[in-house]
């Protein structure tokens, strides 16, 4: 059996409810669960039980429209971010610690011409064949 919704788990409380106020409000010998109790009693359990289905839904609700917010708001601010990065790390390009003020870091880079390449690529075959 696929697993319930929280939308029909909420409409099986709410006929549950209706089904115990149309049927079993005059019983007076009433247990749940082995539990003695009024229907009275079991109504309010089950109706609070919808009731915080409705809270949760609208909660969620509610954080998904401030995640759509959020969502807008970084891509109308993206630029400005991008910006301040760039000339942050156009001023501050090699000095570690003015970079993290910024929270941003220095990356070494790597080597920038071909032969360079080769040469690193090399050492790296030697140690691996030294390795093994």
């Amino acid at each position: 059996m696929p697993r319930m919704s929280k939308v029909q788990k909420s409409e099986k409380h709410r006929r549950l409810v209706r089904g115990v106020r149309k049927h079993w409000m005059n019983v007076t010998d009433f247990k749940v669960a082995g539990v003695p109790c009024t229907p009275t009693e079991v109504i309010d359990g089950l109706q609070s039980l919808v009731e915080q289905h409705d809270r949760t839904a609208r909660a969620y609700a509610a954080w998904r429209d401030e995640v759509r917010r959020e969502r807008l708001l970084e891509k109308q601010i993206g630029p400005i971010v991008r910006s301040v990065q760039h000339r942050v790390r156009s001023q501050f390009d090699r000095d570690a610690k003015k970079l993290a003020d910024f929270g941003m870091r220095y990356v070494k880079p790597g080597p920038k011409k071909l032969e360079s390449k080769r040469q690193m690529l090399a050492k790296r075959k030697k140690r691996k064949a030294g390795a093994a």
